[in-house]
């Protein structure tokens, strides 16, 4: 049966929050994918657990040689069954746990071509804004770079966003973790778009024990569509003028491309006094001229 939108958009209302911690859910059946997706607190499979194939050099920056297009988490996607010897959703040696993603940089066996991820999908519905935010620890077992990566999936449209570029770490002196803490993100989501988390060790190693981990405390959370960006005002209106649209619609000289020294606009009231000024100098200037000529007329003093 199907269920209609205006269901959807109630069981999902403004300030709802996914939470993949939470939600998470252990697979019952060695070898099974039962159970994967994880669901949330309406019962839709949101939170889905896989892994791709990725050559070392998948996923390099352009400038060394691979097009974006090759990026490790956009590659061909395998549902991670359950594994009861590593108690978590895994394909040989990339895993997703309850609070973290391991990615092996071990050489032998190609287990480092081998890339956890994990897949949110939209339940809510179009034009759901979802906000993203939360917190980050990476850990090394081993000195190698690694790679993370959160990126939003138009899937109507196979089209990327990446929120969080995807950047490298270099394991920090005398540690072998790093925290990181993300500002928030506001995106849009359409009915199934997704956002993917993944991450993976920059390169392989002959050491069994070499392991790319990243923890995640991600919380995306419903919230009500953002108002329109206002115009970019240069010169914005003092208090006192905020009725006045001459005073609303003021801008800088560089905006407009005018001088800074062009001459100001009179009021009525100023031309007014400035004409009378004027015809009192030059009624002045008459009556000086017209004694002088009766003076020379007729000689007098």
């Amino acid at each position: 049966m199907s269920i209609a939108w205006a269901d959807v958009a109630a069981a999902y209302p403004e300030g709802y929050t996914w939470q993949r911690n939470s939600a998470y859910r252990a697979g019952r059946t060695h070898d099974s994918t039962r159970g994967n997706p994880n669901i949330d607190g309406e019962g839709a499979g949101v939170y889905h657990y896989y892994a791709v194939t990725a050559p070392s050099d998948a996923g390099r920056d352009p400038s060394l040689g691979a097009p974006p297009a090759e990026r490790w988490y956009r590659l061909a996607r395998r549902t991670l069954p359950w594994d009861n010897n590593q108690d978590r959703w895994a394909h040989r040696l990339a895993t997703v746990g309850r609070r973290e993603m391991i990615h092996s940089a071990l050489a032998q066996g190609n287990e480092h071509q081998f890339v956890p991820m994990y897949v949110w999908k939209n339940p809510a519905g179009d034009g759901v804004y979802v906000r993203i935010d939360g917190a980050y620890t990476i850990r090394w077992t081993h000195d190698y770079d690694i790679e993370i990566v959160v990126a939003y999936h138009d899937v109507s449209e196979d089209r990327w966003v990446e929120l969080s570029p995807t950047a490298r770490y270099a394991r920090p002196d005398g540690s072998s973790a790093l925290d990181l803490r993300a500002d928030p993100v506001l995106q849009r989501f359409d009915a199934g778009d997704e956002l993917v988390v993944s991450v993976r060790a920059r390169e392989s190693v002959e050491a069994a024990a070499a392991l790319a981990i990243l923890e995640d405390q991600i919380t995306l959370t419903r919230v009500p569509q953002p108002r329109a960006l206002p115009t970019k005002t240069l010169i914005k209106p003092r208090a006192s003028d905020a009725n006045d649209s001459t005073a609303s619609n003021a801008t800088t000289p560089a905006t407009t491309g005018t001088s800074s020294n062009a001459p100001a606009q009179w009021s009525s009231g100023t031309i007014t006094i400035v004409l009378v000024t004027v015809a009192v100098i030059i009624n002045g200037a008459l009556v000086v001229l017209l004694w002088r000529w009766w003076r020379n007329r007729t000689g007098a003093v």
